[in-house]
């Protein structure tokens, strides 16, 4: 008591700059309402919201009395709520809310994107209903049956933008509760995949073409370690040593080299430049015959793991 009001503001300057705010505003309307900032004696900043009004009607500027309320929780909390807000217009997915009855509570910028629904259009309205999602593997009562029971649900759906167009869709759903259990609402992360979805039927396309390629070229092809584990081979490869495919995979190809020590000559030439080409092996077929292979020898990368190439 006694002391100038200025000792509980971080500095001069803002103690100054409030004081000819409050004035102004007392000026012009007979009282003020200002937030501002406080030091506390312990040196801890605190958001304080001020109420002033004259000591007596017409006393300004002689006298003021104010109220003081502490705001630092519900400055925290506001600014916490606006970085969430700013997070949510920005990210790539959609991010709907709905309440306890799957009417929509909130959709963000990537959802009006997405969809082609604004947010005004929505709001309050069944969410399924909007986007017409059609799950791939549960229906429609089951999903909603799992995210009440489990918390959660995640898994791939189509849906519907507003001019009819459907696409593929990632949803990941989480059921919303209050402090006592009570389920509030349900909020979704939905991802157009789109595109993932054209590179895999790409990349099957592909698969499936070069594995066609794989088993039908008549000429013997295998992969292995450099131990001589067979990793994968054709059928052609199969039967230049008369077992099929499925009794090949897996074993030793010096199971199958009439002078395995011969196989170390061909990976001691490898190591040297990097491949092998039109080196003769003699393989014991299963009937007990002999066949002279010319082989040649790459490495490639395949999941990982380096691995031998041999064509012959």
């Amino acid at each position: 008591l006694g002391k100038s009001i200025s000792m509980v503001y971080p500095s001069d300057e803002d103690y100054l700059s409030t004081r000819s705010e409050i004035y102004r505003q007392l000026e012009e309307k007979g009282h003020s309402t200002i937030e501002t900032s406080w030091k506390r004696k312990d040196g801890r900043l605190i958001n304080v919201l001020l109420n002033c009004a004259p000591l007596k009607p017409g006393d300004f500027p002689q006298g003021i009395t104010f109220t003081v309320l502490d705001i630092t929780e519900r400055k925290r909390v506001e600014e916490q709520i606006a970085y969430q807000a700013q997070l949510l217009a920005i990210v790539n997915d959609a991010i709907v809310a709905s309440d306890a009855q799957y009417r929509l509570t909130a959709w963000n910028a990537a959802a009006e994107s997405m969809y082609g629904w604004k947010a005004e259009e929505v709001l309050g309205r069944f969410g399924l209903d909007i986007t017409r999602t059609e799950f791939s593997d549960v229906d429609k009562a089951e999903m909603l049956r799992t995210i009440a029971e489990r918390g959660n649900w995640r898994g791939e759906a189509t849906q519907a933008r507003k001019d009819g167009t459907r696409f593929p869709v990632e949803v990941s759903s989480a059921v919303l509760r209050d402090a006592t259990g009570k389920v509030t609402g349900f909020v979704s992360v939905n991802r157009d995949i789109t595109e993932r979805k054209k590179a895999e039927e790409s990349l099957r396309e592909s698969e499936d073409k070069y594995r066609t390629l794989f088993e039908e070229v008549p000429v013997g092809i295998a992969t292995s370690t450099i131990e001589g584990k067979i990793v994968d081979l054709n059928k052609a490869q199969a039967e230049m040593i008369g077992c099929t495919v499925k009794e090949l995979k897996g074993r030793s190809v010096n199971d199958y080299y009439v002078y395995p020590d011969k196989r170390k000559e061909m990976i001691e030439v490898f190591k040297k430049i990097g491949k092998v080409r039109d080196f003769e092996m003699q393989l014991r077929r299963k009937d007990g015959s002999i066949i002279t292979e010319s082989l040649n020898l790459d490495q490639v990368h395949i999941e990982g793991k380096n691995l031998l190439f041999a064509t012959g």
